[in-house]
């Protein structure tokens, strides 16, 4: 017998903030995701990669760009560079 499989489609609404340590804020439909993301990118181990990650508020202000001139919300920063992918939205190292 054929199940029938709904997938949920996920949109940028749906789209949160995941500080997974010190340094790094990655955009991810989920915890599980930004992880995964961040592990494949910097090629960190667990240990390495994540201290006591937590959802962070899409209205934190954080520094537009390396330059420090400009703060946005989190949320703006999704806004203008959500590609459908995780990303990293926010680092200490900028």
């Amino acid at each position: 017998m054929n199940e029938l499989k709904i997938a949920q489609e996920l949109g940028l609404d749906d789209v949160k903030a995941f500080q997974l340590n010190d340094d790094d804020t990655v955009a991810a439909f989920t915890l599980e995701e930004a992880k995964v993301h961040y592990k494949r990118i910097t090629g960190l181990d667990d240990e390495d990669a994540f201290r006591e990650p937590t959802e962070r508020s899409l209205d934190a202000m954080i520094w537009e760009d390396e330059h420090m001139k400009n703060k946005i919300s989190i949320r703006e920063a999704i806004k203008m560079y959500w590609e459908g992918e995780p990303f990293i939205v926010a680092s200490s190292e900028w």
